[in-house]
């Protein structure tokens, strides 16, 4: 998918050809959530033509919204762009009915307006929309009409954002769900900058017991502060033992010496020479973790011979799953090639528990690709695996029936309408719900943009368009879960790049109504 603009008709109302040419408006329409927690939250962007004049009225329209109490305040900002504020022209408070907000901003010759709103700190319902239209807009002379200047955006929260825990920058989310209903998400909280391990980065977490209106404040659950490997901790990947009530979360701890993960030896354990993968869980719905317990040695397997090539191995990032026998699966990579990085020097690896998380081991690696992975459990029992770094655009898609001990490249996920393709590499997500299958990632071969959630009700053997859910450009990462009977919940890195992780409840029937991609097909 294409990043999309519609870029409506602008209409010009004025008394002389000269008012005529002062000023244009063009509404573009695009797919911009509005978030709890953010100041900034653009509905509708204005592309505005004009002879350096100044902007002096625009008329909001809000009678769709369902729920103004969701609405603290509403702001139009002149200049900036989808993910920072421009200068501000005015604000009203929210109110049925149309608004009518004056002041006296200079417009540059090209320049943009942007209707924002501040939502409260607890909506009603994250099923509420708000519906806007911009009716009216006076610039200079020129008394400009704009008859299909509406959009309805969703509403969602962000979990973290910058100034949390002290820290600029937060990355790699993964959620999940326990039979309580609590959503558990964990993620980077990166302190120095966005960039990957080593760095001074640990896991945080933050958790939800009202179904993703409220979230409690980020804390982190897995540092390096006092432990043995003190280059940062990071990548988290999550799953949930629904037979023993037991959340776990996998780490990977950069090397000591401070060389990158893909510069790791084989043939050692060594904290000092390879990265490590540590375990922690939690017994009462995250509101308590263990002490981390790494399972670098037990996973390796170095005695084996099929191993003596990995050097650095740990997990998705994401979400695991647990299978019908009970068994813990999360999805991992390992990287082959000391002192090589890309996307061929890595593999696709299964690290699973038959014990509930006593003990851990490892698979057999896929042939070929694997760097980040996601997997689901099909109706016979096959593990459905499926990787970034695939040629040509598109996802690495294997089958194993047997733990991994063997796999097969599976044309569903890449030839034919089964193709899921990626902006060169990026992260996605899985969840099986049902006999569904859901896939998030950037929908998009030019860039990471366009976050988009697709469904197969044939186990990825075709693929439907996919529901839009955010067009801003992002650091692309998220991660599904169930909600409710009716909700999907998706964590995601929003915009601004790499300073917020968002979350929507996004509705089955909404997903599922899209029809198949026909350009897949």
């Amino acid at each position: 998918m294409t990043f999309k603009k519609i870029a409506l008709a602008s209409f010009c109302i004025a008394s002389s050809p000269i008012a005529l040419l002062a000023a244009n408006v063009k509404p573009v329409i695009e797919v911009w959530p509005a978030m709890v927690r953010l100041d900034y939250n653009p509905l509708i962007q204005l592309d505005v033509s004009s002879n350096s004049e100044l902007l002096q009225e625009i008329h909001l329209d809000f009678s769709g919204t369902k729920n103004f109490k969701d609405i603290k305040e509403i702001t139009v900002y002149v200049g900036g762009d989808v993910a920072k504020a421009g200068k501000k022209f005015a604000s009203v408070k929210p109110r049925p009915g149309k608004l009518v907000l004056k002041g006296s901003v200079p417009l540059d010759s090209e320049d943009k307006i942007f209707v924002s709103v501040r939502l409260a700190d607890k909506v009603a319902s994250l099923s509420d929309k708000i519906s806007l239209s911009v009716s009216h807009v006076k610039i200079g002379k020129s008394s400009i009409d704009l008859s299909n200047a509406k959009v309805t955006q969703r509403i969602g929260y962000t979990i973290a954002k910058t100034g949390d825990c002290n820290s600029k920058n937060y990355r790699i989310p993964a959620i999940t769900q326990t039979k309580k209903g609590t959503l558990v998400a964990v993620f980077d909280i990166r302190y120095g900058h966005a960039g990957d391990l080593p760095a001074n980065i640990d896991i945080g977490m933050s958790r939800s017991t009202d179904l993703g209106k409220t979230w409690s404040a980020v804390e982190p659950i897995m540092t390096s502060k006092g432990m043995e490997v003190t280059k940062g901790v990071g990548d988290p990947g999550i799953l949930y033992d629904a037979q023993t009530d037991e959340i776990f979360v996998a780490g990977l701890w950069a090397p000591q010496s401070g060389h990158p993960i893909w510069s790791s030896e084989s043939g050692t354990t060594s904290p000092q020479k390879c990265g490590q993968i540590l375990i922690i869980s939690s017994k009462n719905d995250g509101k308590s973790w263990s002490k981390p317990v790494n399972i670098t040695e037990s996973v390796k397997r170095l005695d084996d011979a099929d191993t003596k090539n990995w050097a650095c191995l740990f997990q998705g990032p994401g979400e695991g799953i647990q299978l019908k026998d009970g068994t813990l699966v999360f999805p991992c990579q390992v990287w082959n090639h000391k002192g090589q990085g890309g996307e061929g020097a890595s593999r696709g690896v299964l690290v699973y528990s038959k014990d509930h998380g006593k003990t851990w081991t490892s698979s057999k690696e896929t042939p070929h690709g694997g760097s980040e992975s996601t997997c689901v459990e099909l109706n016979n029992g096959t593990i459905l695996f499926n990787s970034r770094g695939g040629a040509g655009g598109r996802r690495d898609g294997y089958e194993t029936k047997d733990l991994g001990k063997t796999w097969k490249s599976t044309e569903n996920l890449t030839k034919g309408a089964g193709v899921l393709r990626q902006p060169g590499g990026c992260q996605a997500a899985s969840l099986k719900v049902g006999g569904k299958i859901y896939f998030s990632n950037p929908d998009s071969s030019s860039g990471r943009r366009n976050m988009t959630v697709k469904m197969t009700s044939n186990e990825g053997r075709t693929w439907n368009k996919g529901l839009l859910y955010d067009a801003r450009p992002c650091a692309g990462y998220s991660s599904l879960c169930t909600v409710d009977g009716e909700h999907i919940g998706v964590i995601y890195e929003g915009s601004p790049n790499n300073q917020v992780l968002n979350f929507l409840a996004l509705p089955y029937a909404d997903i599922d109504k899209v029809k198949a991609d026909k350009k897949s097909k």
